[in-house]
């Protein structure tokens, strides 16, 4: 299991990914989306679904425990949940093309926090998913939290309790619809992306 951990991380197949660090010290807030926003079939209005809903609700819970301003950072599918979620229009201080996949997501993330000063980042991510999100974290230099003093020799991650493990079964990407098809993608992908050297 530790071998499957490294290439997939923690709580690929559980979806148990470890509380890392302290949510007081962060900084920059990053939303992984769960897919993209996708037409209702309904009503036809873009639907970011419900994990993206629940993900955009954590980040604004932790934004308001925050007495200074903590931008997030996330896809346009997470900035339509956030507005959904608060009620207004919610612009995103740093936007991530919505076609950039994970890794995508991760390598601007970093580019935010080398760019604007940011030390430590609260990785939001649905709970399979984490896992992987934290490991390309740490390929670019961005390793789990471990104390306020490491803070300024290394930017750190910070991995919250209770992230959503739902599916989505209505969405046309195949690989969130259910568990069995997540899994079975994310075995396909991780050595795909441990042999172009970015895990």
């Amino acid at each position: 299991m530790i071998l499957l951990d490294k290439i997939y991380g923690q709580g690929m197949f559980s979806g148990d990914h470890p509380v890392v660090g302290d949510p007081d010290a962060i900084d920059l807030i990053a939303v992984n989306e769960w897919g993209p926003c996708e037409p209702n079939e309904r009503t036809g209005v873009l639907d970011p679904g419900d994990v993206n809903r629940r993900l955009a609700s954590m980040a604004l819970e932790a934004q308001a425990e925050h007495a200074h301003p903590v931008p997030i950072v996330g896809t346009m599918a997470v900035q339509i949940a956030l507005s959904q979620v608060s009620g207004k229009t919610v612009k995103l201080e740093y936007v991530v093309d919505d076609a950039v996949g994970t890794h995508g997501e991760v390598e601007r993330t970093k580019a935010a926090m080398d760019k604007h000063g940011h030390n430590v980042v609260l990785l939001l991510a649905q709970a399979h998913h984490a896992g992987r999100a934290a490991l390309l974290f740490e390929h670019v230099g961005v390793r789990a939290y471990e104390s306020p003093s490491l803070i300024t020799a290394s930017p750190q991650y910070v991995v919250p309790p209770n992230l959503p493990r739902d599916f989505r079964p209505e969405s046309r990407q195949r690989g969130i619809q259910k568990k069995s098809l997540f899994v079975a993608h994310e075995l396909a992908v991780g050595p795909v992306l441990l042999a172009l050297g970015k895990l």
